[in-house]
């Protein structure tokens, strides 16, 4: 398939996303509503919770119906298999977390403690469960790969899904932190490779994009809350496009993921945030209550 092509369908997958979560959002949010009740946010406000759902709805059913609109190749078959296997065992893990985990651990030496003391939290099952369904996402992706870089594209993706789940503690800014670093990720594939590249990052990895600007509006206006459903899933498919750099690329970036989720475990991304007044601006912009 020429690059071109995979960028129109890739574009053709966003849009799909979007769209899907702009026609079920209001449904979406008004069934978590009622099925589970209003959920306070951080200023006490109600909002529809984890409506991270919608989502991982569009993130999900894009990459299918495409596929079934535009035919079955080998290759873009096994892409496609891997990213929805990828985003709906993440988009599973959070749900499970929003529904059945507390706050009394957080970070992995919380939960690392916990299960010393013999408590298996939520937290420890989505590093388990993340942990191989990321391993079976790089295998699905590539057959037959072994070594090293399997086990540290699983950890690239693994811990993309947890710092942009990390960010989910303000409207917009778990969002905010995807689309920030899926336009990155876009502009340097675009510069090294030009089509090509970017098509392949939009394919099928575009509907995590679609998704998030669709979803962004109501994240901003306190309307909805991603939680860990929707977080993971947009951070898994972040880190699934990051897949597409080059090896030396990658053992880059998972060094730089691996130093943020160490600077997490002793000091808070708000606390971080609050301090700088450039970090500050961006995160207080679109939002109707800063």
């Amino acid at each position: 398939m020429t690059g071109s092509r995979w960028i129109w369908q890739g574009i053709l997958g966003v849009l799909l996303a979007g769209t899907i979560v702009a026609v079920s959002s209001r449904g979406g949010t008004e069934m978590l509503v009622g099925a589970l009740g209003p959920t306070p946010n951080y200023r006490r406000k109600p909002v529809a919770f984890p409506a991270g759902l919608v989502v991982a709805v569009g993130t999900i059913t894009a990459p299918i119906l495409l596929r079934l609109c535009s035919g079955v190749e080998e290759d873009q078959l096994r892409r496609t298999g891997s990213f929805l296997l990828l985003t709906s065992g993440f988009a599973l893990a959070g749900f499970v977390d929003d529904m059945l985990g507390g706050h009394s651990q957080s970070g992995f030496a919380g939960h690392l403690g916990a299960l010393r003391q013999g408590v298996f939290t939520t937290g420890m099952f989505k590093v388990v469960f993340g942990g191989a369904i990321s391993l079976g996402t790089v295998e699905l992706l590539g057959p037959g790969a072994v070594g090293l870089m399997v086990v540290l594209d699983a950890m690239l993706i693994a811990l993309s899904a947890n710092l942009v789940n990390l960010l989910d503690r303000r409207p917009g800014r778990a969002t905010k932190g995807f689309l920030l670093g899926f336009a990155l990720l876009g502009v340097w594939l675009w510069t090294k490779e030009r089509a090509s590249g970017l098509g392949r990052l939009l394919n099928p990895a575009g509907s995590a994009l679609g998704a998030a600007i669709a979803f962004f509006p109501s994240d901003l206006r306190e309307r909805a809350m991603l939680g860990d459903t929707g977080s993971n899933v947009l951070g898994a498919a972040l880190g699934y496009g990051m897949l597409q750099l080059a090896p030396a690329w990658r053992v880059a970036v998972l060094a730089a993921l691996v130093w943020l989720t160490l600077v997490s475990e002793r000091r808070s991304f708000g606390e971080i945030i609050e301090g700088s007044k450039l970090l500050r601006f961006l995160d207080g912009l679109g939002r109707v209550n800063r």
